[in-house]
Formats: structure tokens, sequence, C-alpha cells
């Protein structure tokens, strides 16, 4: 039957002279109740559905790569996705994840995930839960090969190089990460941000505050020289193509000629290892600017998005003031020295201020003091 035969005159006449109205509103109402959408960034409609649907926490994504042109003009309306891992079997590092969540919900910005090991009904899976963190169960197909290798290995030699090392389950926890392209939780996005646990957020940015063009395929920031290996504490993931990569990466993973005990010689330890090996093109071409991983124990920089803690943290940098302390070495007295109390000072009024965990206010509270008095006797000593 043809439409005008199943419509009265009046209405089809009606239709046809708003035809184009009526197929836009047809689109509209197949796009926003479909189970997916798949569209193009650069069309407006397809633009505005996607903005629409994951505002409604629903499925949305674009095929064409990139960005959204449409967000420089609205922002803040896409959230840029933000993965992190955690379980419940890491109670000392609660206090550093729940002040990375509550300073990214403050900027407004993130769409925070986390890939959770443990019980769902755990006190910090409910509480990422009440502050908005979805949370991802994923158990890598490659585990077992991992521990087996692991073992046999000897892993633990490579204790220097960090303290994950020290057992398998902490090594899985950051392995995980190259897993992340293929988690289909996570399917709808093109470029998401993964951080340790272990930063906190200082200042709204999007997707567009990365700048033209966007990583091909990874981009990470300087570690201590500014030279490579890079630091993957923040990585901005193109996961479209790390998705084709996958399974070469995780062969480079256990069975690359450079692996020795997962420590990647030139290329450094664990994953991040096995990411500035396989990448080391594409990180050369395309370092991230040190204002989305600022160093504690690096100059002051202005305007910083992300202040990642890596070495120490702030009980480590409390330690080190009042008792002289400090289990990273000479990490400690560099930060101090480079002024670290103020990304510890804004650490606490951005995350731990509004936090309901005792350990994070027990720390922020006597760091404020500690820091104040090696601030006063700093300038007596300048004075003199």
């Amino acid at each position: 039957m043809k439409l005008e035969d199943a419509m009265s005159p009046l209405d089809y006449a009606r239709l046809t002279a708003h035809k184009r109205e009526f197929q836009a509103a047809v689109s509209y109402a197949l796009g926003i109740d479909s189970q997916r959408f798949i569209g193009n960034s650069v069309s407006t409609f397809s633009a505005l559905m996607i903005m629409e649907r994951r505002m409604l926490d629903k499925w949305a994504a674009y095929y064409n790569g990139g960005n959204i042109p449409l967000t420089g003009f609205l922002q803040g309306m896409v959230k840029l996705p933000w993965v992190f891992t955690h379980n419940n079997q890491s109670w000392e590092y609660d206090y550093m994840v729940k002040a990375a969540v509550l300073s990214a919900n403050k900027i407004g910005t993130l769409q925070p995930h986390c890939i959770f090991k443990g019980s769902n009904e755990s006190d910090i899976a409910v509480w990422l839960v009440n502050n908005g963190v979805g949370l991802i169960d994923h158990t890598p197909y490659w585990t077992s090969k991992f521990q087996e290798k692991y073992r046999l290995s000897h892993a633990q030699k490579n204790l220097d190089a960090s303290h994950l090392f020290a057992d398998v389950s902490s090594m899985l926890g950051t392995f995980a990460r190259l897993d992340i392209p293929v988690i289909k939780e996570l399917y709808q996005y093109t470029y998401i941000l993964y951080t340790d646990t272990d930063v906190f957020f200082q200042l709204p940015f999007t997707l567009d505050t990365f700048g033209l063009p966007l990583p091909p395929s990874l981009a990470m920031a300087y570690e201590r020289p500014e030279a490579f290996p890079y630091n993957a504490g923040v990585l901005l993931m193109n996961l479209p193509v790390m998705r084709k990569d996958h399974q070469d990466i995780i062969d480079t993973m256990l069975f690359s000629s450079q692996n020795n005990g997962f420590h990647y010689g030139r290329f450094g330890p664990g994953d991040q290892g096995v990411l500035n090996m396989f990448y080391e093109e594409d990180l050369k071409q395309h370092v991230l600017p040190e204002a989305f991983n600022a160093k504690i124990y690096k100059p002051l920089v202005k305007h910083v998005y992300i202040v990642h803690f890596q070495g120490p943290k702030p009980d480590d940098i409390l330690d080190y003031l009042e008792n002289g302390h400090c289990r990273f070495k000479d990490m400690c007295a560099e930060a101090v020295g480079y002024n670290a109390c103020d990304y510890v000072l804004s650490w606490a009024r951005l995350g731990v201020a509004a936090s309901d965990d005792d350990v994070g206010h027990q720390v922020s509270d006597r760091v404020r003091i500690a820091c104040a008095v090696w601030t006063r006797a700093t300038e007596q000593c300048t004075k003199q």
C-alpha cells in the first residue's frame, strides 16, 4: 500500500508540504530510540545525536575518527571518557582514588570508568558507583599465560624498577590497561583518557584541549628526563586503532625477545615498556604536553590539567617533611625543592576536602601544617 492511500487527502497534503521536516522527525525518533547509534561526527545532525544520547547514557559512536568538531562551540556537551583501574585489595590507595574521582567530578568534563577487580559490594566499589563511576568487570584472556610467565621469568628480580613487580596481582592490575581497546563497554568511544590512580585533576579540559592533530594511536608525556621512553601514567588512546593492534601488543608483551621478567630493556619496565616498544614511532611524533602529566619532582607548571604523583604520594611528602624519611630515596627532596607543597595543597583542596576518607583527611590536615612550617623555614633561610 502506498503512503498516500493510507492517509486522508488533507493529511497527505500536509505531509508533502513539510516532507523535509517529516523526514527529519523520523530520523530523530529512530536515532534517539535505537539500541545503538553510529554516525559521522562532522555531520551536525549526527554530532547532536551523539551528544544527546551520551547525556542519556545511551550507546553512541562515530565511524570517521578524530573528534566531534561541534563540541568546540558547545563546550561541555560531550565528556571525555576517563578510564582507570582499581581493586578492593589495594585499600592503601583508596584515599588517592577517591581524591582523583572527586577532583574529576569537580572539573565536570570527564566521564569516569573503572576496570575493577573484586566484589561490587565492597566499600570502595559502592563508593565509586555512588560518585558516578561506571564499574567494568574484565578478566584478560591472557591471564594464565601472564601468571606462568611471571613465575618462570622470576619477574620479582625487577623490583628496583617498580614496586608493582612484588606480586603477580599488582602486575596484572597495571597490565590490564593493555586490554582497554577491546573492552566492550568502551567500544563506542574513539579517544579515551587513561590515568593511574595517583593523579588529580586541576583544570577542566576536553578532547579539543589536546589540540590537533590528535595522536594516530597513542600519546604519553615525558618521564624524569625529557627523552624517550615516556611515562604511561597518563595516556590519550585512539581505541579503534589500538583495537586493530591488540593481538600484536599482547604477543609483544608475552613473547618479545626484549622481555626479561616483564622488563623490556631500553623501553622500560611493565606495560609501559610494552607500549613504548610497540608505538615508539608514533609516540615520538606526538608527546603530551607536561600540563597533562605534571610531576611533583619537576619545576612547577602553570595551567596544569593533571597532576601525577608518580613516585612520592602525598603521604610520602608528609613523611619526608615530618621525619625526613622517603621510600623513594631522593625524589621527595627533589619534589619539595620544586614546590611539591603547591601541588599537594591543591590536591587536598580539590579532592580530599570533599572525601569521606579518614586516611585522606589525616594526610591532608597534617600536610597543610607541615607545608606551612616548611614554607616559613624556607623563607627565613632566604632572608638570611
